[in-house]
């Protein structure tokens, strides 16, 4: 089996609280959550002191979409700023303001604020459900998405050039999101109107429970793929007691809450998972916790009926003894599920 490294890693976060916070709207009728007055003495890691931040944080999206200022206003002044801002990162605001850095966020739009938490809370309950197996409402989840997909072939289309479509589970397209790839596509080629070439898509979605959550799992690591690479790496020496032995930490820098509780919850919830292949021959699909060595139950007996035919095949020469069972010995029972 195939199992993932393990490396020691931790979050570089420092919310700044936003004492006084203003609800304003532009012109266009936009929303903003503006800054009036925030408190640098009050910084702190809240991923380090709270382990249920990157909880707190995703339940804040029923704050936006019931417009509960109150809870709202808490929560920015407590942690500050919810979006992740810099040179490469420009989903804020920065403006000039007295007293203030104009290197700083000083607002936030309320629509991609609700985005945002909108991508969160989808992304953690599509692994929660994978881990659970529940399978329920991953179903509604692909059918949302491949409703959503509008004028993108999902199944069978006509198209001019070979070209790939996706499936967005969560989001509309526009990052962030989590999307499903189907694959692999078949093209027929086909002759269109005038006798130019044209080619008939199939995807192959998930036909079945174990493909579903396999499919699920991929679209999970090709979201949080394209979020990792965001982080500010630095790797710090945390062990010096000893010289002959060093500890490297992988620091990883978060800018805003809610790239701090991605992080906080990967760490918990995805990052310590030792994610291996499938043992039964000519499969090698994943397997996903809490299975330990099979993907799916048809390749577990699958492989269970082929150690049993081996066990059978006794070689030329050799004769079978049948040792007397003793009264302490228990059946012999499946170690993986």
């Amino acid at each position: 089996m195939h199992r993932l490294e393990t490396i020691a890693a931790e979050t570089a976060y420092a919310s700044i609280p936003w004492v006084k916070v203003a609800l304003t709207q532009d012109e266009r009728g936009e929303r903003w959550i503006r800054c009036i007055e925030d408190n640098l003495r009050g910084m702190f890691n809240p991923t380090e002191t709270d382990p249920r931040f990157w909880r707190t944080v995703r339940q804040l999206y029923f704050a936006f979409e019931k417009n509960d200022w109150r809870q709202i206003e808490d929560f920015y002044g407590k942690y500050g700023h919810l979006l992740p801002h810099g040179p490469c990162l420009g989903w804020g605001r920065n403006e000039t303001m007295p007293g203030v850095n104009p290197c700083k966020p000083v607002s936030e739009s309320w629509g991609v604020c609700m985005k945002w938490l909108d991508w969160f809370r989808g992304l953690t309950l599509m692994v929660e459900w994978v881990k659970n197996g529940k399978v329920g409402p991953l179903w509604d989840l692909f059918r949302q998405g491949r409703n959503n997909a509008g004028d993108r072939p999902f199944e069978k289309a006509m198209v001019i050039k070979e070209e790939l479509s996706a499936v967005y589970l969560v989001g509309d397209g526009s990052w962030p999101y989590v999307r499903y790839l189907p694959w692999p596509p078949i093209f027929r080629k086909k002759t269109g109107r005038g006798g130019t070439a044209a080619y008939e898509t199939i995807w192959m979605g998930p036909q079945n429970d174990d493909q579903l959550l396999r499919d699920t799992w991929e679209a999970i690591v090709d979201c949080v793929s394209r979020v990792l690479p965001v982080f500010v790496l630095i790797p710090m020496l945390s062990r010096e007691d000893d010289p002959r032995f060093p500890l490297y930490t992988w620091v990883f820098g978060a800018s805003g809450a809610i790239l701090a509780a991605f992080l906080q919850w990967f760490f918990q919830e995805l990052g310590y998972l030792n994610v291996t292949r499938c043992s039964a021959a000519d499969c090698g699909n994943l397997v996903l916790p809490p299975r330990e060595k099979f993907c799916s139950e048809r390749c577990r007996q699958r492989e269970k009926k082929r150690r049993q035919r081996q066990g059978r095949r006794t070689p030329v020469g050799v004769i079978r003894t049948k040792a007397a069972p003793s009264k302490t010995s228990q059946p012999e029972q499946d170690s993986d599920q």
